[in-house]
């Protein structure tokens, strides 16, 4: 009963937060609504997309759509020469120094002391100017390939969903094609490296969970890969503790206590494990100053951007000044924003504080392009044509990525609402889902960062796109999701 009821909660909470997000971008993205009309109109004339016709050979199509995911991004990064800038340029520029030996930025109260979650990608980014003392373009190409395998990725993550390789298929055609994961190849940016081994550790979850052969030391094998690909992809990007958090609570609700007590602690010591030992040697040779994980500026600068009100939640100078106010004491930083955020939080009308969540939730979650557009092509405008036409072209490369968004979240909410036979290994990204929204209502809002987890409206979308034959696409029924 409590199961019961734990679903059906998340279930409504999350089809809730979809349909603010659809409303929000419904709202400020006109041509993306034309578009998604016409959809719309497809789908309850014909009551299917008569798409995928050529879904012949899964094998033929597999190698098919992942040689044009790779065409895609490769050119992307080609004719739109993007520039690192704000935090991606410092990144970049300061990995040429370390290239060379010096560390002082990993010091004192250089920015990477401050802000230490950074270290791996600088570190990641200075290996590259030992090939190359302008080396670009060849992250970019690594981040072509970095992006190109999270498509494969996520075909492998549906395929153990469902037991399907042709919505695995489906799946990894809508992720080749969405473009900020083309669009941000361009940037040096760390989710670029990161998505991929989140997903890789999700894969082997799910493949852990649903092992059923009695071999233990099969599942332990994958419980450890499990783990691997969480550290790597917290120390490019810190948020591994919401995936952590989301398969305590799955392992809680849906699996057995016993499985709980023995298989979660190995993939958190293969997770914590590679990072403790980076960290300390880091530490011991002097390259770092702190632990990757305690940087010395405090994270509740973070919450306290995250709860202005008239900033909407984003970055302002009045927050962003408190560190150098109290010089840099983390005790005192920490204690004069703890203060702040309480008097927000307490002193805001109601009506005020949940008008500024629905906003900054929209900020994050009803952007299509989750801002890869200001963050890849104006930079780019005085160095190529192409790159000036996308720049003239913005309102269709928007309404583009509109419509596409428009299609995921409604064929999420379809599928969530309609399929309620769904796998229980769905119940998983639900948790993730709310886990990582709630995180992000929490810490300055940047729309980028959603675009870390965006790949999971595919898998929502995944339970309201089911292939019906090799020809067309089923939709939906009276009821639920035909298989």
């Amino acid at each position: 009963m409590v199961k019961l009821r734990f679903n059906q909660i998340m279930e409504w909470l999350v089809l809730f937060l979809l349909g603010v997000s659809f409303i929000g971008v419904l709202i400020y993205k006109v041509f993306g609504l034309f578009l998604f009309a016409i959809f719309v109109f497809l789908v309850y004339k014909y009551k299917k997309i008569p798409v995928l016709s050529g879904l012949k050979s899964i094998k033929q199509n597999f190698a098919a759509i992942l040689l044009a995911a790779f065409i895609l991004r490769l050119l992307w990064v080609l004719i739109i020469p993007t520039k690192p800038i704000s935090d991606f340029g410092l990144m970049y520029g300061y990995a040429q120094k370390v290239a060379q030996g010096d560390y002082s930025g990993f010091h004192g109260y250089g920015y990477f002391a401050r802000f230490a979650h950074d270290t791996v990608t600088v570190l990641y980014f200075s290996l590259f100017y030992k090939f190359s003392s302008a080396p670009l373009f060849l992250i970019k190409i690594a981040n072509v390939l970095f992006s190109t395998f999270s498509v494969f990725l996520l075909y492998k993550v549906v395929e153990k969903i469902y037991d399907d390789r042709q919505t695995a298929l489906v799946s990894m055609l809508l992720y080749a094609l969405y473009l900020p994961s083309i669009m941000y190849n361009s940037q040096t940016m760390q989710e670029n490296i990161a998505t991929p081994f989140y997903l890789l550790s999700t894969y082997y979850f799910l493949a852990a969970v649903k092992n059923q052969t009695q071999d233990k030391w099969d599942k332990v094998k994958l419980l450890v890969f499990c783990g691997l690909g969480l550290a790597v992809g917290h120390m490019f990007r810190m948020v591994g503790y919401i995936f952590l958090l989301a398969y305590l609570f799955y392992y809680l609700f849906y699996k057995r206590f016993k499985s709980l007590v023995i298989e979660l602690p190995v993939i958190i010591i293969s997770c914590l494990v590679p990072i403790i030992i980076l960290s300390s040697l880091l530490a011991s040779s002097g390259i770092t100053e702190t632990q990757l994980w305690n940087s010395k500026e405090p994270y509740w600068t973070s919450i306290l951007k995250g709860t202005n009100i008239e900033a909407h939640g984003h970055w302002n100078l009045d927050d962003a000044e408190i560190p150098e106010l109290y010089k840099h004491d983390p005790v005192k930083i920490t204690e004069a924003s703890k203060q702040i955020i309480k008097d927000r939080l307490l002193n805001t009308p109601k009506l005020k504080l949940l008008g500024f969540s629905i906003i900054k939730f929209e900020s994050e979650w009803a952007v299509p392009d989750m801002s890869a557009y200001i963050w890849t092509i104006p930079g780019a405008v005085d160095y190529f044509a192409f790159a000036k036409f996308f720049a003239k072209s913005n309102v269709i490369l928007t309404g583009l990525a509109s419509s596409f968004y428009l299609i995921l979240l409604f064929m999420s909410i379809l599928g969530l609402h309609r399929n309620k036979d769904r796998p229980i290994e769905i119940n998983f990204f639900l948790i993730l889902y709310l886990g990582y929204a709630l995180f992000l209502m929490l810490i300055e809002a940047q729309a980028r960062y959603a675009y870390m987890l965006s790949w999971i409206f595919i898998i929502f979308a995944a339970g309201g796109v089911r292939l019906k034959d090799d020809t067309v696409v089923k939709v939906y029924s009276d009821r639920s999701i035909e298989y």
